[in-house]
């Protein structure tokens, strides 16, 4: 009886006046609740690779440990390179170009090695200077002699490295620089063969 007077009863009055009447039904579609995930379906992002975290990916793989290996000193390769360089010079008078060939044990020392050779054609007032070349090389001695032995159709010097040519277009000392330049990958190509032969005899 209790229950049957209960849903007969008018429903109870707020103090503002309003009926306390349930929330009004939104339209629509009713969403579908997400679907479980499961854990162990779950498959792992890959770690990124880039250089910070390659040396702890290695340290996992080869050491089997987070922790990378200590970072070696930082070497700026460059101070190691080997430079064959040229001073080119015009003479204008006679339209000849004259080239003064030098080489440096390294990138840092390139500055103080192009000033000194300089200073040989500071009274030079009959020499225009047009610019500086350089060939990056693991010998540049060894380039240094072969560019004596193979430039036969030019005039040298006594001492061998100061050269002279015929001053026929402007690009004559780009030729020139890219003959260098095939002598320098004829000297590379060189050494991988010697390295490939000792690979071969286990010597």
């Amino acid at each position: 009886m209790a229950e049957l007077k209960s849903k007969t009863e008018s429903p109870v009055l707020r103090i503002s006046g309003n009926p306390d009447t349930p929330p009004p039904r939104r339209r629509g579609r009713k969403k579908s609740e997400p679907a479980p995930v499961f854990e162990k379906f779950l498959i792992p992002e890959p770690p990124k690779i880039n250089i910070i975290t390659f040396p702890v990916l290695i340290s996992r793989i080869m050491l089997k440990s987070n922790v990378p290996p200590q970072a070696g000193p930082k070497i700026n390769e460059s101070d190691y390179n080997q430079m064959l360089c040229l001073l080119c010079y015009a003479n204008p008078s006679t339209k000849k170009r004259i080239y003064h060939m030098y080489h440096t044990s390294s990138e840092k020392n390139l500055e103080k090695e192009t000033e000194k050779e300089k200073k040989e054609y500071l009274n030079r007032k009959d020499l225009e200077f047009l610019r500086t070349t350089t060939v990056d090389t693991f010998c540049a001695r060894s380039l240094y002699h072969k560019v004596q032995r193979t430039f036969t159709d030019v005039v040298w010097n006594k001492r061998g490295n100061v050269f002279e040519t015929d001053w026929i277009k402007f690009e004559d000392s780009w030729i020139l620089t890219k003959r260098i330049y095939d002598l320098h990958y004829q000297e590379v190509e060189k050494l991988i063969n010697f390295t490939k032969f000792l690979s071969a005899t286990n010597s």
